[in-house]
């Protein structure tokens, strides 16, 4: 890919131990791309929690997603997506997706501090994610 595309990966794919979050790093023409799996939000059909964080080039932005496929190894068509974080989406039957801001491991992964233009709607913005000396993470306000 890099030579055809002038395309880097930083890193192979990634399966965290729970077993659904992916990450993937790549980087090109100076613009690093962070493309996360966070959460799975249903079973049968099978809906997933996407983002995508971008920085350097013009600046930073996020995209956040939900998928819909029929389980982990088929197709996933994007149903929602928008440039603002999001913790829950209602689906067409009513029914409610929620992502759980209470996770602190996926709020790490999403790195709102870093990324407040995307968290506008949210308090996320007014917090880090650290992980302390025992290796728990911990929620830090920020001034």
């Amino acid at each position: 890919m890099g030579t055809e595309w002038a395309v880097t990966t930083h890193s192979g794919p990634v399966i965290y131990a729970s077993g659904f979050n992916v990450r993937f790093m790549i980087k090109a023409a100076g613009i690093y791309t962070e493309i996360l799996s966070l959460a799975e939000l249903g079973e049968n059909p099978l809906y997933e929690y996407w983002v995508i964080k971008q920085s350097g080039g013009y600046g930073k932005g996020c995209r956040f997603i939900i998928t819909k496929s029929e389980d982990r190894s088929t197709k996933r068509a994007i149903i929602y997506q928008s440039k603002q974080f999001f913790d829950a989406f209602k689906l067409p039957n009513n029914e409610v997706l929620n992502f759980d801001t209470d996770n602190l491991e996926n709020l790490y992964k999403l790195a709102p501090w870093y990324y407040p233009e995307c968290y506008k709607y949210s308090d996320l913005k007014n917090y880090k994610i650290g992980v302390n000396k025992s290796g728990e993470y911990i929620r830090i306000k920020l001034r």
